[in-house]
């Protein structure tokens, strides 16, 4: 299957391109990861779950968590935090703080909607 572009979203004023790929795609196949965030290209690639036996609904549910995640440490690096947190152990690219963010965003944003916040 093929890579397919499916949106280009700005992030902190750099541009990520977003891209479904098929879970063989070189930088997904034998990671252990359903989606991945190249700084250095600006891309995120996410897999197309082509290999999952789930319906649609659940294959679309896990796909924004995903996109979520990947984007979250777009935000992180792009803000300077990727690289200069190693004092503190890399807390900014920790796997558990961006599924944190990347799974309670939604949470988040309906109680900052909620309160007028946004």
């Amino acid at each position: 299957m093929e890579n397919k572009k499916i949106a280009l979203v700005k992030v902190l004023g750099t541009e990520y391109e977003i891209i479904s790929a098929d879970p063989e795609h070189k930088d997904l196949h034998g990671s252990g990861h359903d989606g991945v965030c190249d700084y250095l290209t600006h891309k995120i690639l996410i897999s197309n779950l082509s290999d999952w036996d789930e319906t649609a609904d659940r294959k679309a549910e896990y796909t924004r968590e995903i996109l979520r995640h990947e984007i979250i440490h777009a935000f992180l690096f792009e803000s300077g935090l990727g690289y200069n947190t190693e004092k503190a152990r890399h807390w900014a690219m920790n796997e558990e703080m961006v599924d944190f963010f990347a799974l309670q965003f939604p949470k988040i944003m309906k109680a900052m909607k909620k309160a007028g916040a946004l």
